[in-house]
């Protein structure tokens, strides 16, 4: 992008940062039209994200109803729990290769973002989460799936509890939290306004089939943001009152919900709607659109 004759100094940090998001897309757009079976193979990817929250989610409901399941309500307890199903390690490997391939699929779509304004640096900083969620899915489904022993406990339990023995700790914590919060909060918002929709072509699509898409993902989005912003808010609770106890993951929050008849049926509902999530991940499968 030519520079403006007498543009200032801090004037021209703007242009150059578009330029670099725009050499950055369009090298990751030449790379996908000379191998175009990465955008079908992303596609995989995103069936294999589908099945765990599937799994989650029926973790949940199940928790809802107080039953007795030792299974831990969190896509790394649905990882590990595939590991006792009958079907065996060769299915979790398969699910640590479509979990793989989710991440170079949210990858690629990092790189494709141009925009320089606050809410592309928001998505970009949303898609890196979510890279580092999936790779740590993805070490735990392949030591899974080699018979080695995975990690007991929540990750963010662990964390927040070592951070709140100090005050800088603490604001870490509340700050975590309050995120956690804002992103459910954005997530609700899509799928109330089906923001979720302009990432697929719907081109072509039959009315009824469009019409469960939908459904579906607003069901998926509002699941997701419950049990994200449960987590937060627990989060921002625990760096508040400085108690350890209240600094949980998603399995321990949700169980304590689900301890009230009204926090049962709350629970039962975010587990409706992560089964619907991913439900909505397969059936829209088909009309995904990576380069969205």
């Amino acid at each position: 992008m030519p520079q403006q004759i007498g543009a200032d100094h801090d004037g021209d940090a703007p242009s150059e940062d578009r330029d670099a998001a725009d050499e950055v897309a369009d090298s990751t757009h030449e790379a996908l039209d000379d191998h175009p079976w990465a955008e079908r193979l992303g596609k995989v990817g995103w069936l294999a994200k589908g099945f765990v929250f599937a799994f989650m989610g029926w973790t949940v409901f199940l928790i809802s109803f107080q039953k007795d399941s030792a299974d831990e309500a969190s896509p790394k307890g649905a990882v590990v729990a595939l590991a006792d199903r009958s079907f065996g390690r060769v299915a979790i490997g398969a699910l640590a290769i479509g979990l793989a391939v989710f991440v170079v699929w949210r990858a690629l779509t990092l790189a494709l973002i141009r925009d320089t304004d606050p809410a592309a640096w928001f998505k970009r900083g949303r898609y890196l989460v979510t890279i580092v969620i999936y790779l740590g899915l993805v070490w735990t489904a392949g030591r899974a799936a080699l018979g080695l022993s995975t990690d007991e406990g929540s990750l963010i339990e662990r964390v927040s509890k070592g951070l709140l023995g100090s005050m800088p700790g603490r604001v870490a914590v509340f700050i975590g939290g309050a995120v956690a919060v804002g992103v459910a909060v954005s997530w609700a918002y899509e799928g109330w306004q089906r923001g979720f929709l302009d990432d697929l072509d719907l081109d072509g699509c039959d009315r009824r089939r469009r019409r469960t898409i939908s459904i579906l993902g607003a069901v998926g989005w509002a699941g997701r943001a419950f049990v994200v912003a449960l987590v937060g808010a627990f989060s921002m609770w625990a760096a508040l009152t400085a108690d350890s106890s209240d600094a949980v993951g998603f399995d321990q929050g949700l169980r304590k919900v689900a301890v009230t008849s009204w926090g049962s049926i709350l629970v039962a509902l975010a587990g409706v709607g992560l089964i619907a999530y991913g439900l909505f991940c397969a059936v829209s499968l088909k009309h995904r659109e990576i380069r969205s």
